[in-house]
């Protein structure tokens, strides 16, 4: 989710869609009568009908040869099983919208505006229309069942946490602003440079409690995902969305990083030393930026490997997939443009959406596949 930590790369994943099942096994019945029809027979196949090995006569019944013990087939999905997977993934399409683009989106923003402050000294405004705090916190709020009761006591401490660690940024991001608005103050920014310092602290508790949290969420939706699409015809795809939603994690992870060490660094400078610091920041912002290309390159790689036929669905199924793909590609596009444009705040939050977006269409072709097994 976008925006959120590395999501580690999918098996390959559920109970094959009965539909699609019957018509890829029409489709293979037809290829094996079509290769029949132009098969020649093989020296050793004549060799075998004019003296059979072990003195059976031409025509004579062969012994049946010995085969490897079959799995035993997956188990179809109960109707509350389908329905408690599918809940698990609803409940994660929402948190993460919550996370990313509500008021529990706010450290991200603040802390984005902070350091803004810190290389140009001009502070941007609150973001607007971010909602409130409780309408945010229902949308975090699991039904009950979904999680155990240990789960639910985490999740339960690590809103608590996001909760605490936001209220204290709000305080000093406040303090921040009256410090800008008041043109009475002649100190060359020193405590300005201290308050927007002081916020990391606050912004890294809110990211570790936000951490916790969504830990858990993503493994369940992870184990509701596998359930649903488990032993799925379309593997490669499947596979492929995986490593696209690894390389989301892997640079946002790059990002968020490179922030920190670059607030950390410009906060703590003084005149004297701002060459030096300067030249530093350069260095890691040209690794960081080879670094970005290459997940960059490697996303669109991906995108268009997963794009190749041969598509083994229904039709429908298809335009579901490929609707996460185009969306999977806004992604890559919005960091293309961060890396040619800089990665301020509002190419940030594209980056966000457009991941919280890939997860959303790519949730939607695993229910629709899904329903096309239980018809």
């Amino acid at each position: 989710m976008p925006g959120s930590k590395t999501m580690s790369e999918r098996r390959p994943l559920r109970a094959c869609v009965l539909a699609l099942c019957l018509l890829l096994l029409g489709g293979l019945c037809a290829c094996g009568q079509d290769e029949e029809k132009g098969r020649k027979p093989t020296a050793s196949a004549a060799v075998g009908i004019e003296a059979a090995p072990g003195g059976h006569a031409p025509g004579a019944a062969k012994p049946a040869p010995e085969t490897a013990p079959q799995p035993a087939p997956v188990p179809a999905l109960s109707p509350a099983e389908r329905a408690r997977a599918e809940a698990a993934l609803d409940f994660h399409n929402t948190a993460l919208n919550a996370l990313e683009t509500g008021y529990y989106a706010l450290p991200e923003a603040l802390y984005a505006n902070a350091r803004f402050y810190l290389k140009t000294w001009q502070l941007p405004g609150r973001p607007k229309n971010m909602g409130g705090r409780e309408a945010a916190r229902a949308r975090l709020r699991p039904e009950a069942g979904l999680f155990s009761e240990e789960e639910a006591a985490k999740l339960t401490a690590a809103l608590a946490g996001m909760d605490k660690a936001l209220d204290s940024l709000l305080d000093k991001y406040k303090a921040l602003e009256s410090y800008v608005a008041d043109s009475r103050i002649k100190d060359d920014g020193a405590r300005g440079k201290t308050l927007a310092a002081r916020l990391s602290g606050e912004h890294a508790q809110f990211m570790a409690a936000r951490k916790s949290w969504l830990e858990i969420v993503e493994a369940r939706a992870a184990e509701a995902e596998a359930a649903l699409l488990r032993e799925h015809p379309l593997r490669r795809q499947i596979e492929a969305a995986g490593a696209i939603f690894a390389g989301f994690g892997r640079a946002a992870e790059l990002l968020g990083a490179e922030d920190a060490v670059a607030a950390d660094e410009v906060a703590a400078r003084g005149a004297a030393a701002e060459k030096q610091a300067g030249e530093a920041a350069a260095t890691l912002d040209a690794a960081a930026r080879a670094t970005l290309q290459h997940i960059h390159t490697e996303l669109e790689n991906r995108i268009a490997e997963a794009g190749k036929p041969p598509f083994a669905a229904a039709p429908r199924l298809e335009r579901q997939y490929r609707a996460f793909l185009k969306e999977a590609g806004a992604y890559a596009g919005a960091l293309a443009r961060g890396l040619a444009e800089g990665f301020h705040a509002p190419q940030r939050r594209e980056l966000n959406v457009a991941a919280m977006r890939s997860r959303a269409a790519y949730n939607a072709f695993v229910r629709e596949a899904n329903g096309l097994r239980a018809r």
